[in-house]
């Protein structure tokens, strides 16, 4: 293919993607390299007809001494040159990647990213363009295919990630490396890439090479692999998250997933449905969840023993009569003073009080049941998962007939309960809602809606009715 066929081709590969409105606003990821001047400088004669507005962003490393500098104003010049916007980014890796305990390729990653984040917010752009290739398509199939990933690393980069696009997947190093030289646009070499100390270099110079005495159109093959890997991990995914939107719910902190319809999934679905669950639960500094982490969730589900735990990065899961609830330090606390009852109620189900009653839980539908003495009704859409019998916590909330909500606290000071009767009360709870103070009022709810399923909670003695 001659140099004005890759022009070509780059550019229809750009354009015809329609990745972007016109009049969009761009951030070209810049590096100097040949393959992101090539990006940068297709962007910029697209623009002319599309209308986008681009600006350039280098980030500055810090890990090649002079030579990094040297890549930031060649970037600069370039830019200048063409009348582009330059933006700069400077992050410390080594500091970083020290603190956090990371290796130095993958601190780099995530510094970039990030910095690359702050200035698209800075400049108001619709994307961060990349200028990944099919070669860097093969090299992470492989990288991630060494350590031993499933569909999701095999889909390899995506073309679109959040904010960040890649259109120039489909290409190759060596089409970006022909489109500089007609175009005579000197390129920046790291020479860090010659390094084999780095499992991607050695990747790129030993492993593929290799391969392609086997195939000698591997990197298009793995590229392809991508390609229909990422196909089956959206369509796995869109089930698993169809199956989290009708059993997941959030309550405050409190996070539950009803797990009852579990060992009817798939495998491929079941483990995305429990890591969904543990991302959409997870609070600020919580870990990575690995493949051992969602065996053992899968485990403590199917063994099906209520009040069996397990501790998971930065989280701690329980199961309870088919419900399974995430808390952390902030959700997960021990009742206050001496009280310390603390009981799990299925649907249909039943508990033993302390002082010998027994508490029944089921459910009913059709118009509201009546509620009266030592029995208490409330919709069952509107409970958030894990139903307990507990005493009180510091963070439970009581919602009144009137559609009132305030702190159980208050409100039993508002009673003139005494401090030392207030922890020993008996409540039914879903995650820190009060539905119930047994012997005592039921929540309410706002009447703003209608309901056809029904929680009916009743406390019986001898087997008669408590009145």
């Amino acid at each position: 293919m001659s140099a004005n066929d890759v022009g070509r081709r780059l550019m229809s590969m750009l354009i015809k993607q329609e990745l972007f409105p016109a009049g969009s606003i761009l951030l070209a990821a810049c590096s100097g390299g040949a393959d992101s001047l090539a990006m940068t400088d297709l962007l910029r004669e697209a623009s002319a007809v599309e209308g986008w507005r681009v600006f350039v962003c280098h980030v500055q490393h810090h890990l090649r001494d002079s030579e990094a500098e040297e890549d930031a104003l060649f970037v600069e010049a370039f830019c200048r040159a063409r009348n582009l916007p330059f933006l700069r980014s400077d992050i410390d890796v080594r500091s970083y990647a020290a603190s956090e305990r990371l290796s130095v390729e993958e601190a780099a990653r995530l510094l970039r990213y990030k910095a690359l984040e702050e200035k698209r917010l800075e400049c108001g752009a619709l994307a961060i363009i990349t200028g990944h290739h099919q070669d860097d398509q093969a090299e992470t199939v492989l990288l991630n295919l060494l350590r031993g990933t499933g569909t999701q690393g095999l889909r390899g980069m995506l073309q679109r990630n959040g904010f960040i696009v890649r259109p120039f997947l489909a290409a190759t190093r060596s089409e970006f490396e022909t489109y500089c030289r007609e175009r005579g646009i000197i390129w920046r070499i790291d020479y860090t890439n010659d390094c084999l100390e780095h499992k991607r270099n050695r990747i790129r110079q030993e492993l593929l090479p290799l391969l392609e005495t086997y195939n000698p159109r591997i990197r298009e093959a793995l590229a392809r692999t991508a390609q229909l890997a990422a196909q089956d991990q959206e369509f796995l995914c869109s089930l698993s998250t169809d199956f989290l939107a009708r059993n997941f719910k959030k309550t405050g902190e409190v996070c539950t997933l009803d797990v009852r319809e579990f060992e009817a999934l798939a495998v491929p679905i079941a483990s995305r449905v429990l890591k969904g669950a543990f991302e959409a639960a997870s609070l600020s500094g919580a870990g990575q969840l690995g493949s051992k982490h969602v065996e053992a969730m899968a485990g403590l589900i199917m063994a099906g023993r209520s009040g069996a735990s397990l501790h998971l990065p930065g989280l701690k899961a329980t199961y309870a009569y088919g419900f399974l609830q995430f808390g952390g330090s902030k959700t997960v606390r021990k009742p206050m003073e001496d009280a310390s009852f603390c009981a799990a109620v299925g649907i249909p189900g039943q508990v033993c009080l302390p002082d010998g009653r027994q508490l029944t839980a089921m459910a009913a539908f059709g118009e509201e049941p009546e509620a009266g003495p030592g029995r208490a009704v409330y919709p069952i859409s509107l409970v958030a998962g894990i139903i307990e019998v507990r005493t009180r916590r510091s963070g439970d909330c009581f919602q009144t007939k009137n559609g009132s909500r305030q702190k159980l606290k208050k409100y039993l000071i508002d009673k003139k309960v005494p401090r030392a009767e207030r922890d020993k009360l008996l409540l039914v709870c879903s995650g820190q809602n009060v539905l119930w103070l047994i012997d005592g009022k039921s929540a309410g709810w706002k009447k703003d809606r209608k309901f056809a399923e029904w929680l009916v909670l009743e406390v019986t003695k001898g087997g008669s009715r408590n009145a």
